[in-house]
């Protein structure tokens, strides 16, 4: 989906024009073919059937929210200083009034706004002004019928703050080899994660099953 999309917003920055489905469908179906015989699929999970959500998804997001994108960039690359460490990432989506956009997919409406995306953007606004310090978390819900959730945000002088304190003692502890679970991440659980036997014996608790 990810690759899909953003190849239509690459050439809206230039046209101003949205691609056609199907020609946007074609990518996503040539970057599924490839990803999918890299991916190591849960037993109960159907690729073919995934493969055919992804598709319904991505023709929700065309319909619904692209004709009402203006792109400025796609994939930014922003790098500096925050607090004395060096940052760098990328910003997935950029629009021309500086608000950074997060696609996501999700298996039920997303009740609030993560933590990590305060902070993600926050990072994004110290390192350029062309972000603005707005964001906006499009979730596309794999309900029977999809749906389209968009949550928007604005970063507070306090979340600058934290960018400015945390960073620093994420490099201290790395320099130190002290790795911390973050068991609040999407990313932490038995299906994404190969080290969560190792996990829990070292710190304890749980690592959640998905």
């Amino acid at each position: 989906m990810h690759a899909a999309l953003a190849a239509n917003f690459e050439q809206k920055c230039d046209t101003k024009v949205d691609l056609s489905l199907n020609g946007v469908l074609a990518v996503y179906r040539e970057a599924w073919a490839t990803l999918s015989t890299e991916t190591e699929f849960h037993d109960a999970e159907d690729p073919d059937a995934l493969g055919k959500t992804g598709e319904t998804l991505v023709a929700k997001y065309m319909e619904e929210a692209a004709p009402r994108i203006e792109p400025a960039a796609v994939e930014m690359r922003v790098e500096g200083v925050i607090a004395g460490v060096r940052v760098k990432g990328y910003i997935d989506l950029l629009d021309v009034d500086g608000c950074v956009i997060d696609i996501k997919t999700a298996k039920a409406r997303p009740a609030s706004i993560s933590p990590m995306h305060h902070f993600q953007v926050a990072t994004y606004q110290y390192l350029t002004n062309l972000a603005r310090g707005s964001g906006r978390i499009d979730t596309l819900v794999k309900t029977k019928t999809p749906q389209l959730t968009q949550q928007t945000f604005s970063i507070t002088e306090q979340e600058l703050r934290a960018i400015r304190t945390i960073y620093p003692v994420a490099q201290a502890l790395m320099r130190g080899a002290v790795h911390l679970p973050n068991r609040q991440s999407m990313l932490c659980s038995r299906r994404h994660c190969a080290y969560w036997r190792h996990c829990e014996q070292k710190w304890g608790g749980e690592v959640p099953e998905t």
